[in-house]
Formats: structure tokens, C-alpha cells, sequence
């Protein structure tokens, strides 16, 4: 669409939906040539029954309305700051709000490059534990960082008018960074078909956000907006770690503190990638 733009090619609402719609198809198709060269399944329905489909909406809806109640968590601020401050702050707000969806990014491309690596070396179980606490402290270092370059960044990036965006994002870094932990784990309890677990720390989640917005927008603005978002992040992440805990049969300290072994297969997986052995 950029390179359509540049070429002097019209692009409307229209086109944006015919690319979206594109985009998933190819997936799709990608996955499908992939699924099949990989397995023996083939495409029919001969293997499904009843049970089989009932218990496939039963996961699948409990899935969408905790996909809904997170969606509803990320976008609610936005409505409750623009009723009460109007869409001016909405935008500050809004970038530093994208700038930490960024930071999100790190710990699935962390799960994809890690887990198949370690995976000779440890069970299942420590792998995810292992996995998670490294991205968490990757990304609070990475927070630490940000916090002395990212107001240049924004200056010169989107103008001295966008500073406000610097002590936004840093304080939903308070709240953001440990969500990590719930990014990595909500995969987890459905990958083990707990999937009420995330749609509870949704809903917390979302609860949280719309109490506190309501509370402290109206008097701090986007920077209450902010405060909210942080606190709800932090309150899923809390309800995760507990439930992880309970699941895996683990100390708190496992969760979230690195160990020098961590570092040393860290270590060794990135000699291994690097050089191929």
C-alpha cells in the first residue's frame, strides 16, 4: 500500500480492507502447503464427531471472550480519555501506547527462536519457565536503556510537541514490562486447554483499567490514563504468575529471577545458533 501511495495510486478504506483480507489468505495458504507436507492429515471430515466439535466451541468461545476482554482492556482507555480530555491527548496517549505494543514483540520472537533450541536440553515445563523470566529481564534491561534515550528519540523522531509521550510510555513501562509474563503464559493455558485462566485475568485486567480510568482521568488526564493501564497490566500479571505457580508447583522466585544457569544456556544456545554446532 506505501509503495501504491508512492506511485500515486488512490488508497482509501477500501483497499486497506482488500489488503488485510490478502494478507491473512496468504497465511493461511502458507500454513496449509506447510501442515500438509508435514503430516498425514488430510483434508476431510471424517475424523470429526460431535464431542469433538462441542468441545471445540466450548474452547474456542471461553477463548474469544477472553480475546474480547483483553481487546476491550487495550481500547477502553482510549474512549474513557477522549470522553472526559478530548482527542488531543488521545493522541500523545495513543503513541506511547504503540511504542510499548512494540516492546510486546519481544518475548513471542524470544519464544519462536528459544524454545525449538532448548528443547533438547530441558523439559517442557522448565523451558517455558526459563524462557519467560529471560524475556523478562531482557526487556526490564531494555527498559532501563529507554529511560536515557527515548526523549531524544521522541524529539527528533515525532517533535519537541510529543514530550509528553516519553513520561507516558515510561510510566506504563511500570505495568507493561511484567505483562511479559502474562503474554508468555496466556499461550501456555491454552496450549493446555486452561483457557478460563486467561479470559479471568482479562476480565481483572479490564475491570481494573475501567475503575481506575474513571477515577483518574478526569482529574491527570492522559497521564491518569497511563497510571491505569500500568496497574492493570501488573494486576493480570500478578493473577498469571500466581496461576502459574499453582500449576507448575514452583517457587515465586523460579518465575521471575534469573539464575547463573540461565545465563550459561543462554549462552551456549547462542553458540550453538551462531556457529552451528
Amino acid at each position: 500500500l506505501y509503495l501504491l501511495k508512492l506511485n500515486g495510486y488512490e488508497v482509501g478504506l477500501r483497499e486497506v480492507i482488500m489488503a488485510y483480507c490478502i494478507m491473512h489468505w496468504v497465511q493461511l495458504i502458507i500454513s496449509l502447503v506447510y501442515l500438509r507436507r508435514d503430516t498425514i492429515l488430510r483434508f476431510n471430515f471424517s475424523f470429526i464427531d460431535f464431542n469433538t466439535v462441542r468441545y471445540l466451541w466450548a474452547f474456542a468461545g471461553v477463548l474469544y471472550v477472553a480475546n474480547s476482554l483483553q481487546f476491550l482492556n487495550y481500547r477502553i482507555d482510549f474512549w474513557i480519555l477522549e470522553y472526559f480530555q478530548g482527542s488531543k491527548e488521545v493522541g500523545t496517549y495513543a503513541l506511547a501506547f504503540s511504542l510499548m505494543q512494540k516492546m510486546w514483540i519481544l518475548p513471542t520472537s524470544i519464544g519462536f527462536v528459544l524454545l525449538p533450541l532448548i528443547s533438547k536440553d530441558i523439559d517442557t515445563s522448565k523451558r517455558l519457565i526459563v524462557i519467560s523470566r529471560i524475556a523478562l529481564w531482557i526487556l526490564i534491561s531494555f527498559g532501563f536503556v529507554l529511560v536515557f534515550i527515548l526523549r531524544p528519540t521522541i524529539v527528533l523522531l515525532y517533535g519537541v510537541e510529543f514530550i509528553d509521550t516519553y513520561y507516558l510510555l515510561i510510566i506504563m513501562l511500570l505495568g507493561g514490562i511484567p505483562f511479559t509474563l502474562t503474554s508468555i503464559y496466556t499461550s501456555y493455558f491454552a496450549g493446555i486447554g486452561k483457557v478460563k485462566y486467561n479470559m479471568y485475568g482479562s476480565l481483572i485486567g479490564l475491570v481494573g483499567t475501567v475503575v481506575l480510568d474513571i477515577a483518574l482521568i478526569p482529574k491527570y488526564g492522559n497521564k491518569g490514563a497511563a497510571i491505569a493501564s500500568s496497574i492493570s497490566y501488573f494486576s493480570s500479571t500478578v493473577y498469571s504468575v500466581v496461576i502459574m505457580k499453582r500449576l507448575m508447583n514452583v517457587n515465586y522466585k523460579d518465575l521471575l529471577f534469573v539464575s547463573r544457569s540461565d545465563i550459561n544456556l543462554l549462552v551456549g544456545v547462542v553458540r550453538k545458533y551462531k556457529f552451528g554446532n
